[in-house]
């Protein structure tokens, strides 16, 4: 089995995570837990402290058939200051919120037969509810592909893609977080397959909120991937990839181009709506890093053809993101699945990362003039081990035509956060 797959990147050729290690109880953050997460949460927490020694190493039950157990999780808190149009509810004043943005408890493993499975479970703070965050089963005897049936994350977006725990800046692009895609993970069937330098990921979805036909079926939604790394020689690689996704709407629906947001507590500043009953998805994707240096860039279009003879619209994105780790360690590849791994210290003293981006977003409609967002962002992370991460991030946020006559059509936001992942 390969290091750099696990099923929660279910693209990936092979199917276990090697337990990593898990922070030390302090009384006075399970007293915090205790206060403010749900019932359902404390219950997944208090069977992952019981299945804890069995997740330490695989265990083999019954028959020599192997089952193997791993149990992890990742808390984030986020300390966001913003102002301008980033605050537009508060008259532009700086304002300063916090946020739990995730809290998830997680378990995978394998069964015999070439079966894997996983579950996780995320608590959200903005809703002070649980939710199922990714559950299902795989099977990958089948040499053509890899097959997954349950709530996973559709193959669009090599950002998206990432895991949380691996992305260099606070927030995802613009693009992803401006559509439905972004929604996941989503419920369906996922194909996919790697040989070599190339991989690929097929599936069909039930979007975010379980959309239905106009007969009433539950609608489905057809998205897919292709990549490779033409090089990967240990030191030095080159990511290229392409995604495409088909909404695959059955009757009209109201679709905001895009919302530009810089803080995750801050208002969302959106684009105009229109009445759509197509709605489609492009994504380019490139990735080169030679060891402590990297850039990253994607380009996404969305095409939303106007129902009822109304207008058509088109949203067009790019970001260009570079980051340096000054202390010499690598972000690391996953070639399995075709994403960036998150920076792993080499030393008791940690490592230290600096990375600046700038992206742009516009939306065109038939018979209206363009409107456009710009998001640039220098951050700094510290990772004082393979389980903690410090970030900081200062973002500037501009618009065009999102806003009303006289009203700021900037901001600007300092955000932190506070990770650690077990």
């Amino acid at each position: 089995m390969s290091r750099n797959c696990n099923i929660r990147a279910p693209q990936c050729a092979a199917v276990a995570r090697a337990p990593s290690a898990r922070p030390s109880h302090h009384p006075g953050i399970r007293n915090a837990m205790s206060n403010t997460i749900p019932h359902t949460l404390r219950a997944a927490l208090l069977l992952n402290v019981l299945l804890m020694p069995l997740a330490a190493t695989a265990a083999t039950i019954g028959d020599g058939e192997p089952y193997s157990l791993d149990i992890g999780g990742r808390l984030m808190w986020d300390l966001d200051n913003y102002e301008g149009a980033l605050n537009a509810d508060g008259d532009g004043d700086w304002r300063f919120n916090t946020q739990l943005r995730r809290a998830r408890l997680e378990m995978s493993g394998t069964l015999p037969g070439d079966f894997d499975w996983v579950l996780d479970v995320n608590y959200l703070e903005s809703t002070n509810d649980t939710e199922l965050h990714a559950a299902g089963l795989r099977y990958s005897g089948w040499k053509v592909a890899n097959v997954f049936f349950g709530r996973t994350k559709e193959p669009f977006g090599l950002e998206e893609l990432a895991s949380s725990k691996a992305i260099v800046t606070m927030r995802r692009n613009v693009f992803t977080d401006a559509t439905d895609t972004d929604s996941q993970p989503n419920y369906g069937l996922l194909l996919n397959g790697f040989a070599g330098p190339v991989g690929w990921a097929a599936g069909i979805f039930n979007p975010d909120g379980n959309p239905t036909d106009e007969d009433g079926s539950d609608r489905l939604a057809f998205t897919g991937r292709v990549f490779g790394a033409p090089l990967n020689d240990g030191d030095r690689v080159l990511h290229l990839g392409l995604a495409a996704t088909d909404r695959n709407l059955d009757a009209a629906e109201s679709l905001r181009g895009f919302g530009l947001r810089a803080a995750e507590t801050g208002d969302r500043i959106p684009s105009a709506s229109i009445l759509a009953d197509a709605d489609r998805q492009l994504g380019l994707e490139a990735l080169y890093m030679d060891g402590p240096w990297s850039l990253q860039a994607e380009a996404f279009w969305r095409s939303l053809d106007g129902a009822d003879g109304g207008p058509d619209g088109t949203v067009d994105s790019q970001y260009l993101q570079a980051a340096w780790t000054v202390t010499g360690e690598s972000r690391g590849y996953r070639a399995g699945s075709g994403v960036p791994d998150m920076v792993k210290p080499s030393s008791g003293r940690g490592a230290v990362e600096l990375v600046a981006r700038v992206e742009r977003i516009a939306f065109d409609v038939d018979g209206a003039a363009e409107q456009r967002g710009r998001i640039l962002v220098a951050g700094a992370n510290y990772y004082p081990n393979r389980n903690v991460k410090l970030m900081f991030n200062v973002s500037h946020a501009d618009t065009t035509r999102l806003v009303a006559d006289g009203a700021e059509d900037d901001g600007l936001a300092v955000t932190a956060r506070i990770q650690v992942a077990f």
